[in-house]
């Protein structure tokens, strides 16, 4: 039986914790994946597959729309020049409101965040002059790990589902 058969289509958008007063709503994004290593363990007949002690995290990729100013772009800029050395990375996180965007449904707090590479911030095609579709800035995060958070509708507190 389906009780719930509202999709999901609430707005989001991700905040720096270095930035406290900026946040920066997404077009669209992927909600990163993650695999648990594996290992083999040799018995007596045949070598079986076991659970790891690893886990390995995809990157997350966000894509923006480019403000009439730059500023998203600029900021973003900003905050990867600055995060771009050997050991200084900063978290983040992606919130997700619901269709509504009445109600606050998960937060992603991605931890030691950085831009890897410079062809990890796609260039925003300015050729095309069109005035009805915004431009796009493609971003494309690494991170050590992230915790995702639900908002426990009961009672209003923060359900941590990992750690």
């Amino acid at each position: 039986m389906t009780v719930n058969r509202n999709y999901l289509h609430g707005q989001s958008f991700i905040s720096f914790n270095d930035q406290p007063n900026s946040a920066y709503f997404i077009q669209k994004y992927n909600l990163p994946g993650f695999v648990l290593g594996e290992t083999t363990q040799a018995t007596g007949y045949q070598t079986i597959s076991v659970p790891g002690s690893t886990i390995s995290y995809n990157a997350f990729n966000a894509t923006f729309i480019l403000d009439e100013e730059m500023k998203t772009w600029y900021e973003i800029w900003k905050w990867m020049k600055t995060n771009n050395n050997e050991n200084i990375t900063s978290d983040f996180s992606l919130h997700i409101y619901s269709n509504t965007a009445k109600r606050y449904v998960m937060r992603i707090d991605f931890i030691g965040g950085w831009v890897n590479q410079q062809n990890d911030v796609l260039l925003v095609d300015f050729a095309i002059n069109d005035d009805t579709e915004p431009k796009l800035l493609d971003v494309l995060f690494k991170y050590a790990y992230y915790n995702p958070v639900l908002l426990d509708k009961e009672t209003g507190n923060d359900i941590i589902i990992g750690s």
